[in-house]
């Protein structure tokens, strides 16, 4: 039995849709990212990687450039500094539940 030719004709639109006039794929879009305010979890990231010498690719390409076994242990030693105490502003922060707990 042929399937509903209404449908064949809706999927060849979207299909169509997609390509540019000459037949190929339109390329994507670029996003374009807003810059943001560093956090103190930030700055205290961006420290451990200079000294695991990884600023320099993290600056290149963004965190999305590091392995999994470099970003783990970029967020193992932060864990472990946070366990530390050796980030006070992230402390003196709070978390949204700290903060609402003291109001």
């Amino acid at each position: 039995m042929p399937k509903d030719p209404a449908r064949q004709v809706t999927a060849g639109v979207r299909a169509e849709s997609a390509r540019a006039v000459s037949g190929k794929p339109q390329p994507a879009r670029e996003k374009v990212k807003k810059e943001k305010p560093l956090t103190p979890e930030d700055v205290m990231k961006l420290d451990i990687a200079r000294e695991l010498g990884l600023y320099d690719k993290v600056q290149a390409g963004g965190w999305g450039d590091l392995t999994a076994a470099e970003t783990g242990r970029i967020g193992g030693l932060l864990t472990k500094r946070r366990a530390k105490g050796g980030a006070p502003e992230l402390e003196q922060a709070g978390s949204p539940e700290q903060t609402a707990a003291k109001e």
